[in-house]
């Protein structure tokens, strides 16, 4: 009974103590992992900035490597240098015809251009010959000088001078003067012309032109009115006639013929005419013929 009794005081002991140090036993492993020192941390991770973003660069076109004549691309953004326009109307009439600045014997209103030198000769078979030359000083002015040669009877010098008044694409005035110098007399010629495209393309082109002549010591002034047609481009008709009256007499001049027409080169052939004829009833007319050529050409 007492062994029994032994027995169950020691259990109460042992139950005692064990709520005691029970409470210890389950937090000495939460002590001893708080006393022992924490194992190195890992390093913290090391994010690196981002690098900044770069400045744009402009595009650069590729270039070729080419041979000799090659032309760099312009740059972006640069304007490619504007052609300059083709020529139309008159304007293209005058580059592709080196004879331009006449029909055959009177002016039209064409300039030589600038900077250009157009060197002429017209004459019937014989007997005069007329060599002349044209300078283009501007685009609207020209000048020149003119010898004609008369067989038997001696050689007649000048100069010349004619400009645009105004001039449009398709149309132009121009006025000049001519002079005519031997053995101490002055033969004066002031011109006046207009010439003007007939149809779209300027394919014909028509000239009327007013003269004035003057001479040494004269007080008349006999005028001649004229007309002048121009058709096609590299074979051209010439076509001009051309009047004047001094008291009851008519005098009228003339030209048919062909051209064959180049911007350095232009050769001309027809036939020439001249007719006088008078007021009066019974008086005879008489009429005239001869075989012409011109060539002109352009430096």
């Amino acid at each position: 009974m007492r062994a029994g009794q032994r027995a169950v005081g020691t259990n109460v002991a042992v139950a005692l103590r064990m709520r005691r140090v029970l409470p210890l036993l389950l937090l000495a492993p939460a002590v001893a992992a708080a006393d022992e020192p924490a194992p190195d941390a890992a390093p913290p991770v090391q994010v690196a900035a981002a690098d900044p973003a770069p400045a744009p660069v402009p595009s650069v076109p590729a270039y070729t490597v080419a041979g000799p004549g090659a032309t760099m691309p312009s740059p972006p953004g640069a304007e490619a240098p504007a052609e300059p326009a083709a020529p139309t109307g008159l304007d293209l009439r005058r580059r592709d015809d080196a004879a331009a600045g006449r029909s055959f014997f009177a002016e039209t209103a064409q300039t030589a251009p600038r900077g250009r030198v157009t060197v002429e000769m017209r004459a019937p078979t014989l007997p005069v010959i007329a060599t002349g030359v044209r300078v283009g000083v501007t685009d609207r002015l020209e000048i020149g000088g003119t010898i004609i040669t008369v067989a038997d009877e001696g050689s007649l010098a000048g100069i010349s001078i004619k400009g645009q008044l105004w001039r449009g694409t398709r149309a132009a005035i121009a006025a000049g003067l001519n002079t005519y110098s031997a053995d101490g007399e002055t033969l004066y010629d002031a011109h006046l012309e207009g010439t003007s495209c007939l149809d779209r393309d300027c394919v014909a082109a028509a000239t009327l032109s007013l003269n004035f002549f003057g001479f040494t010591d004269e007080e008349t002034v006999p005028v001649l009115a004229g007309a002048g047609l121009s058709v096609g481009r590299a074979v051209q008709f010439i076509g001009e006639v051309h009047q004047t009256r001094v008291d009851d007499e008519a005098l009228t001049v003339g030209y048919v013929g062909l051209r064959a027409a180049g911007p350095r080169f232009s050769i001309d052939g027809g036939v020439g005419f001249g007719v006088d004829s008078s007021a009066c009833y019974d008086c005879s007319t008489d009429i005239e013929a001869l075989p012409f050529l011109g060539v002109a050409g352009r430096l």
